[in-house]
Formats: C-alpha cells, sequence, structure tokens
C-alpha cells in the first residue's frame, strides 16, 4: 500500500526560515543593529537587497541574477525583512535622505 504524505516532500526537505536566516545572514562586525546585518559570503547588507526587492516588485530570480547570489541567499534576505521590516526601511530611507541631501 503507497503512503500519502500531508504535504509534499520538497516542502519536508527545504529549509526552514530560520535556517536560510542563519545560514546567509550575520550581524555586521562593525555596524551594530538590526537594520545592519549582512551576507558575510558575499559583502552585501541586507537593507541593500531589501531595497534592490523593493525596486523589483519583490522579484528574487531577478535580484539573485543582478547581484550573482544564489536564489536561496535572496530568499534569506526576502524573509529577515520581513520580520524586521521597519528597521530596514528606517535604513533604506536614511540612506536615500543622506544621498540626496544637498552638500
Amino acid at each position: 500500500m503507497k503512503r500519502s504524505t500531508p504535504f509534499p516532500v520538497e516542502e519536508a526537505l527545504a529549509p526552514s526560515a530560520d535556517g536560510l536566516i542563519a545560514r546567509y545572514i550575520a550581524p555586521h562586525p562593525h555596524r551594530a543593529g538590526t537594520a545592519n546585518v549582512w551576507l558575510p559570503g558575499y559583502g552585501y547588507s541586507v537593507w541593500i537587497l531589501a531595497d534592490a526587492l523593493n525596486d523589483v516588485n519583490g522579484d528574487r530570480e531577478r535580484v539573485a541574477r543582478e547581484y550573482e547570489l544564489p536564489e536561496e541567499a535572496v530568499e534569506a534576505v526576502a524573509l529577515y525583512y520581513d520580520r524586521h521590516r521597519k528597521a530596514i526601511d528606517a535604513k533604506i530611507l536614511a540612506n536615500a535622505l543622506d544621498f540626496n541631501s544637498p552638500d
């Protein structure tokens, strides 16, 4: 008799959200705070990638391609961003204001 599974095997084998975040995202060694975490293996800050995701309406494949990242890493960024949206959006806004301010 063939057993059916309550969910696809791929879901059972897929890394959890916490696992993806732990695999790709870490505190920055020189900048404290929730909004200053980064992808140490790739050198990008999460807020930069979150801003890129916003610019392309959440197209993870496009961000992965443009930044030469594994799609899993971009998924980790999206998951982290969902959990810390206020702090990361504040960082994105502060950067935009600083960048656009007259000297």
